[in-house]
């Protein structure tokens, strides 16, 4: 579809969820404004760069997923609405997330990864309910401070940036933050290990895996995963590291199958 069916419009009032994903669509009429009933509405991988004013009015709505489309800014009218929980804007081109951003009181999850952000507003330490923050795959050089008032936050996955080092009051004050992904950026786990407040974050990240293991789930070696790469020794190639990465993979997959009841051995 490259635009909206007309029979939507004759049961806007009515509509409770919205889903025209994996379409051509660029435009959304304005009669969406009448949808006030409307709870999810799905968009996700369209040719949309702008949503009409009237989606202030959507105070009943509670996710919102826009990734995949042509975004250039976060739209105005999306930044007050009351009951949203969950946005995805990820796969855009943002360049900016604004500051205004702290008015959505009740979001829980928040996804702007890959896109073209460079910083990240300390507005987001407002959003006291956030449990869930993406923003991989963008151009970020440091995390905000303000990101330690989170005290909701479990998962934060910022992989493929430019971070240099994490703020200890984010490690420390982060009392929910579990899981912590750093990946594909110039720190390094010897590094964040120096940070203060690692052992306190690691203690939290133990307990959550060791919880799980009790509960007999397996989730393989991942599970161990330290959230960031470790610096390759000078000395070795990196046809040498990849080895030796690979070998370690072989015998963690071997030490696994090797286990019984769900333990690892």
């Amino acid at each position: 579809m490259q635009e909206f069916p007309r029979q939507v419009e004759k049961i806007a009032n009515k509509v409770r969820v919205l889903d025209g994903s994996n379409n051509k669509i660029r435009q959304v009429p304005d009669y969406v404004q009448v949808m006030v009933h409307c709870n999810r509405i799905g968009l996700s991988k369209n040719r949309i760069s702008s949503l009409p004013p009237g989606v202030s009015a959507l105070v009943n709505l509670r996710v919102l997923l826009l990734d995949n489309n042509r975004f250039t800014e976060i739209p105005k009218c999306i930044l007050n609405l009351p009951k949203l929980e969950r946005l995805n804007l990820s796969n855009n081109l943002i360049a900016e997330i604004p500051c205004a951003i702290e008015g959505l009181n009740s979001l829980k999850s928040l996804d702007v990864s890959h896109n073209n952000l460079v910083k990240l507003p300390r507005s987001l330490g407002k959003l006291q309910r956030l449990e869930e923050f993406h923003a991989s795959g963008n151009a970020v050089e440091r995390l905000p401070v303000e990101l330690a008032k989170l005290e909701k936050l479990r998962l934060m996955v910022v992989e493929n940036n430019k971070i240099q080092s994490v703020p200890s009051e984010v490690l420390l004050q982060c009392i929910s933050l579990q899981t912590l992904a750093l990946h594909d950026n110039p720190l390094t786990i010897e590094q964040l290990r120096e940070t203060k407040g690692y052992a306190e974050f690691e203690a939290r990240r133990k307990a959550k895996w060791d919880k799980s293991i009790a509960g007999g789930v397996l989730l393989g070696p991942s599970r161990f995963d330290e959230g960031a790469d470790r610096k390759v020794q000078e000395s070795e190639s990196p046809r040498i590291a990849s080895h030796n990465a690979t070998s370690k993979d072989k015998k963690k997959k071997k030490s696994i199958k090797s286990g019984s009841g769900g333990r690892l051995t």
